[in-house]
């Protein structure tokens, strides 16, 4: 099966080639990016609009953020299918911000569950340092949203070998 973001990037692809030929990259080439920036936006968009919808769009944006910023540090698994991964990250993402979690020792324990993850698995050190200090800004701010988020981005860097492909 075709997966339906793949579809449209290379149909964007193709249609950027024949608008402009003189382009010297292969359809291939610019349908990569497409779907890397088609998947992207995505995610972005249909997240803050559910957000928007459910009265959570600042917490659904800061949980956007604080996914994004520690998954560029640490890694972690991709799913086979770009629309696999939007909607799942949609969907956690949506979800997170309406988990309230009580007490800051669960907090605590979710920040303290997440820097283990990220000393235990990340393999870059200055990638590690960065990720520990992401998590340790929490560790201050007690936010149960960034909290969930965090931990939710470090179980992705636990390396299963499932057949998904570690980043």
């Amino acid at each position: 099966m075709v997966d339906p973001i793949e579809a449209l990037a290379y149909k964007v692809a193709v249609k950027v080639k024949q608008c402009n030929p003189d382009i010297t990259a292969h359809v291939e080439d610019i349908r990569y990016g497409a779907a890397y920036y088609i998947n992207y936006y995505s995610v972005i968009i249909v997240t803050l609009i559910l957000g928007f919808l459910t009265g959570e769009l600042l917490w659904t944006g800061i949980s956007l953020i604080s996914f994004g910023i520690l998954r560029k540090y640490s890694g972690g698994f991709h799913l086979r299918s770009l629309t696999g991964c939007a909607v799942v990250t949609i969907i956690l993402l949506s979800v997170i911000p309406h988990i309230k979690i009580s007490g800051s020792w669960n907090i605590q324990a979710l920040n303290l569950a997440s820097l283990l993850l990220i000393v235990l698995y990340v393999e870059n050190n200055t990638n590690k340092y960065m990720g520990v200090m992401l998590v340790m800004t929490n560790v201050l701010f007690a936010s149960s949203t960034v909290a969930l988020t965090f931990f939710v981005q470090a179980l992705t860097i636990i390396r299963l070998n499932r057949g998904g492909e570690h980043r």
